[in-house]
């Protein structure tokens, strides 16, 4: 009885502990992101990226809705929206373009109120993105 009653304060508690991950992540997201470093394959590929994403900036809603802008290496005025999902107890968010034809998958590494850090889920070599709220 005893182990029963542990089993399930235990599950209570946890269940708790993700819920409260899962919106502290959500809240920590829901902000205006850009592009502080990129790697590719642990090289810093940071200028060569901004080259083809000038001015990138990525909204993230409270509503999980996003918008991502920026132009393009040919002057093109690139703009994406669609809506986002925090998965696997907030390890991983997912991005589905507005006709759910385009899906990313991204592996948190740290988010904060300042930083959003992730790696390309199923890239190789490893693409790591550094992002800083503004």
């Amino acid at each position: 009885m005893r182990l029963l009653l542990l089993f399930f304060i235990s599950s209570v508690l946890f269940s708790g502990c993700q819920k409260d991950e899962l919106s502290r992540t959500k809240t920590n997201l829901s902000q205006t992101w850009v592009v502080s470093q990129v790697e590719f394959g642990g090289k810093d590929t940071t200028e060569t990226w901004k080259l083809g994403h000038v001015d990138y900036s990525l909204l993230l809603g409270k509503d999980n809705k996003y918008f991502e802008n920026y132009t393009d290496a040919f002057g093109n005025k690139i703009s994406q929206s669609g809506s986002w999902l925090l998965s696997d107890d907030a390890l991983k968010v997912t991005f589905s373009n507005a006709d759910k034809q385009a899906v990313r998958t991204l592996e948190i590494i740290l988010i904060d109120s300042e930083n959003f850090n992730f790696n390309k889920a199923s890239t190789n070599p490893k693409e790591t993105y550094y992002l800083k709220s503004i």
